[in-house]
């Protein structure tokens, strides 16, 4: 498997070169770097749609992906480059290495972001930068697998992540099921939904390319604050749809994937300039899951903080438990919610208004509490403590959920395997136990005396 850590360099590297050449042809800077950015993901899309077997040029999928003339000499040794090192296999099996070209193209903007350990708030324009973080593939498993395997009846020992509940589970159709993710940054998490709901749909016996169609005229939504996350995520999905139907494109379905533009609080609003977002965010949805931006409320810009302290007053202290809450909003009665976020809601004292509001309408089915590591990005796994649960948005505070205590281990691999780990038993706790302690937190802890162990 293709080192994450060679991706990385070679986009930093091919950003300078690219963006250097592109100001010596005579563009102004801003110029230079959406040249580059265009050109670099033109490169690696080239080299997905290649090993794929798709004869389609990066521009017919996503026209922003296009070669500039400054650009071509350089373009053909970075595109031979990528063919060396991302063989035809990976490409096959992770189409998201495309979302990973992104971010890293992106990393010495993080850096910048995040270098002055003084600094107060960050600019609006770097918003998607700094709150963009890779979710853990074994995580995106977990959530979806635990969401759409309660909606749809699905072979349990085919999905190694599922968590068997005493909860019925409602079975619809495929194709009565609708997920979003509101920040979908460059579609890891519902590229995995379209894997799962395709396996579904060919085994109740439809073909694929009505399979492909549905899923993404049907199933699948995302919202994303950064257009080229948005069109990354685009690009990928679409490469999953021609591998099922090559003539995908010609049907004129696309996916129901869109961007805000100038409104920095993205899905925390409730209306939009954009006619299609709006569409979206007028809807409720069987499954919201998502990994959300990570940001207190000290390190925003002054209009989105004014605005979360105005529309989210019991979750404002950071932009991950405002997505929380309208997570919650997005999500129908009965539907089920599933999220990645910091730790600190589950217990801080300043957030006991949203557990309150949280517990008394929402069952929660499974939490794993990650503590630090839990992402394999280098540069943020020992400082984000982060959780990541399955809800049920119906109150029901004497069933049992599952909850796992995975803070001791000191890196993401070792959390999955400690989860999948038949020796580590999750304890069972009903929600009104929390509810008994002033400002229910949802401390889990051996000698909690509500707890006991699921029996082996």
């Amino acid at each position: 498997m293709m080192q994450k850590s060679i991706l990385k360099g070679f986009a930093v590297r091919t950003r300078q070169q690219f963006i250097q050449t592109a100001v010596s042809s005579g563009m102004n800077p801003a110029q230079a770097q959406e040249t580059a950015y265009s050109c670099f993901m033109y490169c690696t899309a080239k080299c997905c749609l290649e090993a794929n077997g798709l004869s389609y040029d990066p521009s017919d999928i996503v026209p922003s992906f296009r070669l500039h003339e400054c650009l071509k000499s350089s373009a053909e040794t970075v595109i031979n480059s990528v063919r060396e090192f991302i063989s035809e296999t990976e490409w096959n099996n992770h189409v998201q290495l495309i979302g990973w070209a992104h971010q890293y193209y992106h990393t010495e903007q993080k850096d910048m972001i995040f270098a002055d350990k003084n600094h107060m708030q960050i600019a609006e324009q770097d918003i998607p930068t700094a709150t963009q973080f890779f979710t853990p593939k074994w995580l995106v498993k977990y959530m979806i697998q635990n969401t759409i395997g309660r909606l749809c009846p699905i072979p349990e020992t085919e999905y190694k992540y599922y968590l068997a509940s005493a909860t019925p589970n409602a079975k619809l159709s495929p194709e009565q099921i609708r997920i979003l993710d509101p920040c979908m940054g460059t579609g890891h998490i519902l590229i995995y939904a379209f894997d799962m709901l395709m396996q579904i749909y060919l085994e109740a016996g439809y073909s694929s390319e009505t399979a492909v169609r549905l899923i993404l005229s049907r199933n699948l939504y995302g919202l994303e604050l950064d257009r080229h996350a948005c069109e990354t995520a685009c690009f990928a999905l679409l490469v999953k749809a021609l591998a099922y139907d090559e003539n995908f494109l010609q049907s004129g379905v696309r996916p129901n994937f869109f961007f805000f533009q100038n409104e920095i609080a993205g899905s925390l609003l409730s209306e939009s300039q954009n006619p299609e977002i709006d569409r979206i965010l007028h809807q409720q949805y069987d499954i919201v899951v998502t990994n959300p931006p990570y940001m207190g409320n000290s390190s925003m810009p002054k209009s989105l903080s004014d605005f979360v302290r105005k529309a989210y007053p019991d979750s404002c202290q950071d932009l991950y438990t405002c997505f929380l809450e309208r997570c919650s909003a997005l999500t129908r009665d009965g539907g089920y919610l599933s999220m990645l976020t910091m730790h600190g809601w589950l217990f801080l004292t300043s957030f006991a208004a949203l557990r309150q509001k949280i517990l008394s309408t929402h069952h929660i089915i499974s939490l794993l509490h990650l503590g630090a590591y839990a992402f394999d990005t280098s540069d943020v796994g020992s400082i984000v403590q982060s959780a990541c649960f399955i809800m049920q948005k119906q109150a029901d505070e004497q069933q049992e959920g599952l909850y796992f205590n995975l803070c001791t281990f000191r890196d993401t691999e070792q959390k999955r395997k400690a989860f999948l780990n038949p020796e580590t038993k999750p304890h069972r706790i009903a929600q009104e136990q929390f509810s008994r302690i002033p400002g229910s937190p949802l401390v889990i802890r051996k000698n909690f005396s509500a707890v006991s162990e699921i029996p082996a």
